[in-house]
């Protein structure tokens, strides 16, 4: 036994035991790692089917309808579905404006208005829609009758009137204005004040004595409540026939377009509003589409990839890994049925005639990669030559579906609709409950490979303890056998 080192014996046994314990834990720390990226890899595969179901819904909601609107003087359009193209002859004879009263005082902000009376009542009436008169009763205290504390108390009430008080220059005169929130006759004002005589004088206000479309803002101190602009409705003629609205923003006259009105029809005249479609719009769909569709092909082909590994060097004490360069979802059929889906979808025929596919607007499917590839220049003709052939490929028909529905349908089912149908949901939850069951494997498997190398460390130290001894025996024979001889 003098042959044999003690010296790091246990040391050297330990290290032994941890390079297999690596190999043993390696699978459980594979696995945990895999299923990270998978659920990364699904929430990627989740950003671009939306982003794709987003352009295949601008497709489907707005491109088709998107509209040329001629520039005007007297108002703007804007255009939505439903619009339809054409002129229209409009004139503008009046604007809505909001019914707007002021109270110039050289008092101070804060200097009560009223008399002695501990309380008093103000009253606010507006017309209201169709008639309906709203009335507000605010109750102010005496302190509370100066500009600013009359200001306050009606902003508190949400009374529809927006109440502020502005310094009109540097000599401390300061003037309260009132302007009611809805536009047109519906929120013209009236106000009295009861309890108080002095305050009554002051802000009592009923029908103006000037015609509609007046103003009395002299800029001098009034000492009296009067109105700056009036409760005036707008009023516009189309194609020959008048129409009243409260509001400047009108989108119930013509089909799918809102109207806002800037300023009246100079000399009375009407202006010809001319809404054309806008080709530029549905090109510019088509081609985001297009784009969102190669991203997801991309992204997809990527996550998916399954090359084969080459163990022919792998040694005894190596764990067998697949080739480093698969994507995480290699082999998942959940997203080689996807795959499948959406390239069927774009490759179907949908319209009639002239157009029945995507390959007949410039888009050809790459029979190797998957992806579109776009010829701009016969999108561009075909869109002008025949625009409602164009329309019917992506929008459809009661009858029959187009390209943007069909897709639109089979994404939602992955990423989620009105709460049903989520595939990459469902399986990213499946993902997190095996992550953690994975967790909980590994850290098992961790706390029995502690608990085995203690028990080796004791045995390993008892063995170097017996060695020494034995050892230490040995040299005692040996000196024995040494002092006989002599």
């Amino acid at each position: 036994m003098g042959g044999i080192s003690v010296t790091g014996i246990s040391d050297s046994l330990m290290e032994m035991q941890a390079k297999k314990n690596t190999l043993l834990l390696q699978p459980y720390q594979l696995r945990q790692k895999n299923i990270e990226s998978k659920i990364s890899a699904w929430g990627k595969i989740r950003s671009s089917l939306q982003t794709l179901l987003e352009k295949s819904n601008a497709l489907k909601n707005d491109a088709f309808y998107a509209m040329k609107m001629s520039e005007n003087k007297a108002f703007s359009a804007s255009a939505s579905s439903g619009a339809m193209a054409g002129t229209h002859n409009i004139r503008v004879s009046q604007l809505a404006h909001n019914h707007t009263l002021s109270l110039t005082m050289e008092k101070g902000i804060d200097t009560p208005l009223g008399n002695s009376a501990a309380t008093r009542n103000l009253k606010i009436s507006q017309k209201g829609e169709n008639g309906q008169i709203k009335e507000t009763v605010i109750s102010l205290a005496q302190e509370e009758t100066s500009l600013a504390g009359i200001a306050k108390s009606i902003n508190g009430k949400n009374a529809g009137i927006r109440a502020e008080v502005k310094s009109v220059d540097n000599e401390g005169t300061q003037r309260l204005i009132l302007r009611a929130q809805d536009s047109g006759s519906a929120g013209e004002m009236a106000l009295s004040v009861e309890g108080d005589t002095t305050l009554a004088a002051i802000m009592n206000y009923t029908t103006p004595p000037e015609e509609p479309g007046d103003s009395t803002d002299s800029g001098e101190v009034s000492e009296k409540i009067k109105q700056d602009l009036p409760a005036t409705d707008a009023i516009i003629w189309v194609d020959g026939n008048k129409y009243t609205r409260s509001s400047n923003t009108i989108n119930d006259i013509l089909t799918g377009v809102t109207l806002t009105l800037k300023q009246t029809s100079k000399d009375d005249e009407s202006e010809a509003l001319t809404l054309s479609p806008d080709e530029s719009a549905v090109q510019e769909a088509v081609e985001e589409f297009v784009t969102a569709f190669n991203d997801y092909i991309t992204q997809s082909s990527s996550l998916s990839k399954f090359t084969t590994a080459n163990y022919s060097n792998l040694k005894t004490d190596t764990v067998a890994l697949p080739d480093a360069t698969n994507g995480p979802l290699a082999g998942e059929s959940l997203l080689t049925d996807l795959q499948a889906l959406l390239r069927r979808d774009a490759g179907s025929n949908y319209g009639n005639d002239d157009v029945t596919s995507i390959a007949d607007l410039g888009i050809k499917v790459d029979a190797k990669t998957g992806k579109l590839e776009l010829d701009s220049t016969k999108l561009k003709n075909k869109i002008h030559t025949n625009p409602e052939e164009v329309q019917r490929l992506f929008l459809g028909t009661e009858e029959k579906p187009g390209l943007a529905g069909v897709m639109s349908d089979h994404i939602k089912g992955y990423v989620g609709r009105d709460g049903k149908g989520n595939i990459i949901k469902d399986e990213t939850e499946k993902l997190e409950k095996d992550k953690k069951e994975a967790k909980k494997q590994l850290e098992r498997t961790e706390a029995t490979i502690e608990a085995r190398m203690r028990a080796f460390q004791k045995q390993y130290q008892q063995m170097e303890v017996a060695i020494t001894k034995l050892q230490s025996l040995q040299g005692s024979l040996s000196a024995i056998q040494t002092l006989s001889k002599n």
